[in-house]
């Protein structure tokens, strides 16, 4: 059971969480065309060529449209034989390379192979190897995991023709339609699903990606502006009531802007997470053990691939507050921010060598041990820095 859940955890840490590095391009040796023989599997935002002898395994509970794993034999043999697993994350999403969750991990030559570029390593998770290829541009971000078999521990390449005709052969789908969004004049138009009495409002959580955009919210629609710029754009919405009902409802729109005009829809959601909830008069408490997130964030942190060390102290000024001081050899970043009921910590400027600060948007997050970083690049942050682990 250990080493199956080892499998699915190996498939999951697959599934992202935030940045990447670019490498030099090596043209790799092409497999021959119409050499391997196989059908083509759709699954929503990915297709792909399952060669004979391969089937797709039955993810259960765990399959998306963005995710395929691909078993040499039958779909029986997963968890089995060796197996490729496929991942597609939007332009919307940050996504990290998965090297930083795997050990032994050695870096390979880079390849262009299918329309895309890509960078390529070798690691073991759990014991497991894996031969790992990822490519990232304006369409998001694959994964490409060649991992040996559970049982047979027989491995596959990255060089295997079967695997080669895989990489070949991928699609991804972007964009989609949706009936409620309307797309005129540049602006994405969308209509939140709602009832009288409810309304909805700034979740305060934004990601743009080489764009400069705003939104409108009136009621139950939102416009999305963007102004200048090619990328991404993404916002969310909860859900609030002005009478005694809470709904627990959430809203996600991403959209593709092309020279500061939306083009098309990546991602959209409207979800009602429980049916409504009668509130009363009763009080709300906020029970977040805050001490137990001050034993753990308060102290020093290393981020020893880029040299960085990281202080983070109370910031009695500001509820749940706290301060967080970056070093590095050539600069000094300093943040103030605030600990949600997460355990998240969010800030919104940065001060760069003593100087005033200036906007900027960031958080760090629990993983495990370690703290993982999310920021804005454009102001003096470090590009590469990601996982802070706790300094001895």
């Amino acid at each position: 059971m250990k080493k199956l859940l080892s499998v699915l955890m190996a498939v999951l840490m697959l599934i992202g969480i935030l940045g990447c590095s670019n490498q030099d391009s090596k043209e790799p040796e092409k497999p021959e065309e119409n050499a391997v023989k196989g059908e083509v599997h759709d699954i929503g935002r990915i297709s792909v060529l399952v060669p004979e002898g391969w089937s797709v395994a039955d993810l259960g509970s765990m399959a998306t449209d963005f995710t395929c794993v691909i078993v040499k034999g039958t779909k029986d043999d997963f968890m089995k034989n060796p197996q490729v697993s496929i991942i597609y994350n939007l332009p919307t999403e940050v996504v990290v390379s998965s090297a930083a969750f795997f050990d032994n991990v050695i870096q390979q030559e880079p390849f262009d192979l299918g329309g895309y570029h890509w960078t390529s390593w070798t690691g073991s998770f759990d014991d497991l190897k894996s031969e790992v290829a990822e490519a990232e541009g304006d369409f998001g971000y694959l994964t490409f995991n060649a991992q040996e078999g559970l049982e047979t521990k027989e491995m596959v390449s990255l060089k295997d023709p079967e695997v080669q005709a895989m990489i070949s052969s991928v699609k991804v789908r972007p964009t989609i339609d949706v009936d409620w969004i309307s797309i005129t004049d540049g602006k994405a138009v969308a209509q939140l699903a709602g009832a009288e009495g409810q309304v909805w409002e700034d979740a305060s959580t934004m990601v743009t990606q080489g764009v400069e955009a705003s939104f409108e919210l009136d009621g139950n629609t939102v416009t999305l502006i963007p102004t200048a710029g090619t990328g991404a754009y993404m916002v969310t919405f909860n859900r609030t009531d002005t009478d005694a009902t809470m709904h627990y409802a959430d809203a996600s729109i991403g959209v593709k802007v092309e020279n500061g005009k939306v083009t098309g829809i990546y991602d959209a959601k409207v979800e009602v997470l429980e049916t409504p909830e009668e509130i009363g008069g009763g009080e709300w408490i906020d029970d977040t053990d805050y001490e137990a997130i001050d034993q753990f964030l308060i102290g020093a942190w290393t981020d020893n691939p880029n040299g960085l060390t990281m202080f983070i102290q109370k910031y009695e000024e500001l509820e749940h507050g706290y301060q967080a001081t970056i070093q590095a050899s050539d600069r000094t970043m300093v943040v103030i921010g605030y600990v949600d009921s997460m355990g998240t910590l969010w800030y919104d400027s940065v001060s760069i060598n003593g100087a005033e600060p200036v906007e900027s948007d960031g958080w760090f997050m629990t993983d495990g041990p370690n703290l993982l970083w999310g920021h804005d690049e454009a102001v003096g942050t470090f590009d590469n820095a990601n996982i802070f682990s706790k300094a001895e």
